[in-house]
Protein backbone atom coordinates (compact mmCIF):
# COMPACT_ATOMS: atom_id res chain seq x y z
CA UNK A 1 0.00 0.00 0.00
CA UNK A 2 1.73 3.38 -1.10
CA UNK A 3 0.86 6.27 1.26
CA UNK A 4 1.48 9.51 -0.10
CA UNK A 5 1.89 12.81 1.62
CA UNK A 6 1.00 15.52 -0.90
CA UNK A 7 1.72 19.59 0.25
CA UNK A 8 4.33 21.22 1.84
CA UNK A 9 4.65 19.48 5.27
CA UNK A 10 7.65 20.51 6.72
CA UNK A 11 10.48 18.08 7.53
CA UNK A 12 10.41 16.65 11.25
CA UNK A 13 12.81 18.01 13.80
CA UNK A 14 14.03 15.79 16.43
CA UNK A 15 14.67 17.49 20.04
CA UNK A 16 16.21 15.98 23.06
CA UNK A 17 14.28 16.96 26.06
CA UNK A 18 16.14 19.30 28.43
CA UNK A 19 18.95 19.30 25.47
CA UNK A 20 19.93 20.47 21.94
CA UNK A 21 19.70 18.65 18.89
CA UNK A 22 22.90 19.62 15.98
CA UNK A 23 22.00 18.98 12.41
CA UNK A 24 25.22 18.59 10.30
CA UNK A 25 24.98 19.20 6.14
CA UNK A 26 28.01 19.04 4.80
CA UNK A 27 28.36 20.80 1.48
CA UNK A 28 30.41 20.78 -1.53
CA UNK A 29 32.18 24.30 -0.02
CA UNK A 30 30.64 24.48 3.39
CA UNK A 31 29.15 22.76 6.55
CA UNK A 32 25.80 24.28 7.85
CA UNK A 33 24.67 23.38 11.11
CA UNK A 34 20.99 23.43 12.51
CA UNK A 35 21.21 23.92 16.09
CA UNK A 36 17.61 23.22 17.88
CA UNK A 37 17.05 23.89 21.37
CA UNK A 38 13.77 24.27 23.87
CA UNK A 39 14.37 28.15 23.45
CA UNK A 40 14.71 28.34 19.13
CA UNK A 41 16.72 27.29 16.31
CA UNK A 42 19.89 28.60 15.12
CA UNK A 43 22.05 28.39 11.97
CA UNK A 44 25.75 28.02 11.66
CA UNK A 45 27.67 27.73 8.92
CA UNK A 46 31.38 26.57 8.80
CA UNK A 47 33.60 27.54 5.41
CA UNK A 48 34.95 23.85 5.23
CA UNK A 49 33.49 22.00 2.54
CA UNK A 50 33.01 17.95 2.21
CA UNK A 51 36.28 17.25 0.85
CA UNK A 52 38.49 18.62 3.75
CA UNK A 53 35.97 17.24 6.52
CA UNK A 54 36.46 13.88 4.69
CA UNK A 55 39.93 14.22 4.82
CA UNK A 56 40.06 15.38 8.62
CA UNK A 57 37.89 12.51 9.52
CA UNK A 58 39.67 9.67 7.90
CA UNK A 59 43.21 10.89 9.36
CA UNK A 60 41.39 11.46 12.81
CA UNK A 61 40.19 7.91 12.50
CA UNK A 62 43.66 6.57 12.09
CA UNK A 63 45.36 8.06 15.01
CA UNK A 64 42.38 9.32 17.69
CA UNK A 65 45.48 10.15 20.00
CA UNK A 66 46.00 13.36 16.80
CA UNK A 67 45.00 16.06 19.19
CA UNK A 68 46.00 18.47 16.56
CA UNK A 69 42.99 16.75 14.13
CA UNK A 70 40.67 16.32 17.91
CA UNK A 71 41.28 20.13 18.09
CA UNK A 72 40.70 20.99 14.22
CA UNK A 73 37.64 18.81 13.90
CA UNK A 74 36.24 20.76 17.39
CA UNK A 75 36.85 23.95 16.13
CA UNK A 76 35.08 22.97 13.06
CA UNK A 77 31.99 21.33 13.94
CA UNK A 78 31.47 21.63 17.85
CA UNK A 79 33.20 25.13 18.40
CA UNK A 80 30.85 27.23 16.10
CA UNK A 81 27.86 27.00 18.45
CA UNK A 82 29.83 26.08 21.89
CA UNK A 83 28.18 29.49 22.88
CA UNK A 84 25.30 28.26 23.09
CA UNK A 85 26.26 24.40 24.03
CA UNK A 86 27.03 25.36 27.90
CA UNK A 87 24.14 25.85 28.42
CA UNK A 88 22.85 22.13 27.80
CA UNK A 89 23.89 18.72 28.97
CA UNK A 90 22.78 16.67 26.27
CA UNK A 91 23.60 16.94 22.36
CA UNK A 92 22.01 14.51 19.88
CA UNK A 93 23.91 14.59 16.44
CA UNK A 94 22.66 14.13 13.31
CA UNK A 95 25.54 13.60 11.18
CA UNK A 96 25.77 13.60 7.41
CA UNK A 97 28.58 12.18 4.85
CA UNK A 98 31.97 11.27 6.41
CA UNK A 99 30.65 12.67 9.53
CA UNK A 100 28.74 9.34 10.19
CA UNK A 101 32.23 7.96 11.12
CA UNK A 102 33.30 10.39 13.39
CA UNK A 103 33.58 9.72 17.05
CA UNK A 104 32.24 12.52 18.27
CA UNK A 105 32.94 11.79 22.23
CA UNK A 106 36.29 11.60 21.09
CA UNK A 107 36.90 15.65 20.27
CA UNK A 108 38.58 17.39 22.37
CA UNK A 109 37.79 21.31 22.98
CA UNK A 110 41.02 24.10 23.87
CA UNK A 111 41.28 23.07 27.46
CA UNK A 112 42.18 19.24 26.35
CA UNK A 113 38.45 18.23 27.83
CA UNK A 114 36.97 15.03 25.60
CA UNK A 115 33.38 16.48 24.42
CA UNK A 116 31.85 13.27 26.42
CA UNK A 117 33.68 14.69 29.27
CA UNK A 118 31.12 18.14 29.24
CA UNK A 119 28.02 16.96 27.33
CA UNK A 120 26.42 13.57 26.82
CA UNK A 121 26.38 12.35 23.61
CA UNK A 122 23.67 10.94 21.46
CA UNK A 123 23.71 10.09 17.55
CA UNK A 124 21.07 9.95 15.60
CA UNK A 125 19.66 8.76 12.18
CA UNK A 126 18.80 11.52 9.85
CA UNK A 127 15.42 13.41 9.83
CA UNK A 128 14.68 12.26 6.41
CA UNK A 129 15.40 8.14 7.24
CA UNK A 130 13.11 8.83 10.47
CA UNK A 131 10.25 9.89 8.20
CA UNK A 132 10.64 7.11 5.29
CA UNK A 133 11.28 4.57 8.10
CA UNK A 134 7.81 5.85 9.98
CA UNK A 135 6.10 5.37 6.51
CA UNK A 136 7.11 2.06 5.59
CA UNK A 137 6.27 0.93 8.94
CA UNK A 138 2.79 1.45 7.53
CA UNK A 139 2.86 -1.07 4.96
CA UNK A 140 3.83 1.12 2.11
CA UNK A 141 4.76 -0.06 -1.08
CA UNK A 142 6.86 2.63 -2.00
CA UNK A 143 8.35 5.83 -0.15
CA UNK A 144 8.60 8.54 -2.89
CA UNK A 145 10.51 11.91 -2.13
CA UNK A 146 10.23 14.81 -4.91
CA UNK A 147 10.79 17.91 -3.38
CA UNK A 148 10.67 17.99 0.69
CA UNK A 149 9.81 21.05 2.34
CA UNK A 150 12.78 22.46 4.27
CA UNK A 151 12.18 25.63 6.34
CA UNK A 152 13.73 28.66 5.26
CA UNK A 153 15.30 29.06 8.85
CA UNK A 154 16.96 25.61 7.44
CA UNK A 155 18.52 26.82 4.88
CA UNK A 156 17.93 29.24 2.12
CA UNK A 157 20.01 28.70 -0.79
CA UNK A 158 18.59 25.62 -2.32
CA UNK A 159 16.11 26.17 -5.07
CA UNK A 160 12.83 24.31 -4.91
CA UNK A 161 12.63 20.81 -6.61
CA UNK A 162 9.99 21.48 -8.75
CA UNK A 163 10.96 18.92 -11.54
CA UNK A 164 11.74 16.60 -8.90
CA UNK A 165 8.08 17.13 -7.61
CA UNK A 166 6.76 16.29 -10.92
CA UNK A 167 8.37 13.00 -11.49
CA UNK A 168 7.59 11.57 -7.97
CA UNK A 169 4.02 12.75 -8.80
CA UNK A 170 4.30 10.63 -12.13
CA UNK A 171 6.42 7.56 -10.31
CA UNK A 172 3.32 7.71 -7.12
CA UNK A 173 0.60 7.78 -10.17
CA UNK A 174 1.85 4.11 -11.00
CA UNK A 175 1.13 3.11 -7.55
CA UNK A 176 -2.74 2.53 -6.35
CA UNK A 177 -3.68 4.23 -3.29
Amino acid sequence: QLRTSRGNEPLPTALAPQGMTVVYSVLETQTVIWISTETGRVTRRVPVGNQRVTQLVREFRADLDDSAKSAELYRTLILPFADLAHRQRQLTIVPDKALHALPFAALRDAAGRFLVETHTIEIATSPVFDSVSEVMSRDASAVIIGNPAIPAEYIQELPSLSAAQREAGTIASLYPS
